[in-house]
């Protein structure tokens, strides 16, 4: 999302000579305040956040948190910020603050299915069966048709795997899904 609005700063600003162009209407707030920020705070805030991305998947967690408050101290109302926080909550087991942080990241990107996707995602592993399979059907729901197919598969997956796991026991309608 505040990458996005990176690229449409880019487009807004125009090719150069002075010559700008309106900011795109269809923008959410943050992502104009975003905009506003000066050239070189913006490249920062990607700079850390990008750094944070990396960090993240090589699992150097204190490491990823530590560049996500550099880049909150540039921006702080970005979804990205608080999902990938929230995803290094969940790697240190603390759902409580994980889901905060998923919350908060809704809150800039409401509609954003990988957002919700991982709000399910600690709803089941907190054993909160019912309030993951509502989320995860909301989020199918609202997939558009091609990307339905591979959630499918993933989630055929996710449980396949689960199955194989010290989890052994599932709620009914999980064991449904399996089945198929």
């Amino acid at each position: 999302e505040t990458q996005a609005a990176a690229n449409g700063a880019e487009r807004a600003q125009g090719s150069g000579g002075g010559n700008e162009q309106a900011m795109p209407q269809d923008l959410l707030p943050n992502q104009k305040a975003f905009l506003n920020l000066a050239e070189e705070r913006r490249k920062d805030f990607i700079k850390h956040l990008n750094e944070a991305t990396r960090l993240f998947q090589q699992k150097r967690i204190f490491e990823t948190l530590d560049e996500i408050l550099k880049a909150e101290a540039i921006f702080k109302d970005s979804s990205e910020i608080y999902n990938l926080r929230a995803s290094c909550f969940v790697e240190m087991r603390n759902f409580d603050k994980a889901l905060e942080d998923y919350n908060n990241a809704l809150k800039f990107s409401q509609n954003n299915p990988s957002i919700q996707f991982n709000i399910g995602e600690v709803y089941f592993v907190t054993d909160e069966w019912q309030k993951a399979l509502d989320v995860f059907e909301k989020v199918i729901k609202e997939l558009p048709i091609a990307f339905k197919k591979s959630v499918q598969v993933t989630a055929l997956n996710f449980v396949t795997n689960l199955q194989k796991s010290k989890y052994f026991h599932f709620p009914p309608w999980l064991r449904s899904l399996m089945k198929v």
